[in-house]
């Protein structure tokens, strides 16, 4: 799992961890679509953000919570960003 902070590892792993983030913010930009007056690929790093973050909580909980309920928290927040383009 690439939660930890891998910048200082080495080139090589910031090359594969800057390839890896930029493929998964290319489909979460996608996942928005297109919106007039909205930066999706902000929007995306945000969503990317918010989801890294309750993925590293979950991790030093030692998983205390289940995998379900993780991705469903994630899938709120996608949601939420849904329903508040849908409604501009």
């Amino acid at each position: 799992m690439m939660l930890v902070e891998v910048f200082d590892i080495s080139p090589t792993t910031y090359q594969l961890w800057r390839k890896t983030m930029s493929t998964f913010e290319d489909m979460t930009a996608k996942s928005i679509g297109d919106r007039t007056g909205v930066n999706t690929a902000l929007v995306a790093h945000g969503l990317i953000g918010a989801m890294h973050y309750i993925a590293r909580e979950w991790l030093e909980s030692s998983y205390a919570q289940p995998r379900a309920e993780v991705a469903a928290s994630c899938n709120i927040l996608f949601a939420a960003v849904h329903t508040s383009l849908d409604t501009q």
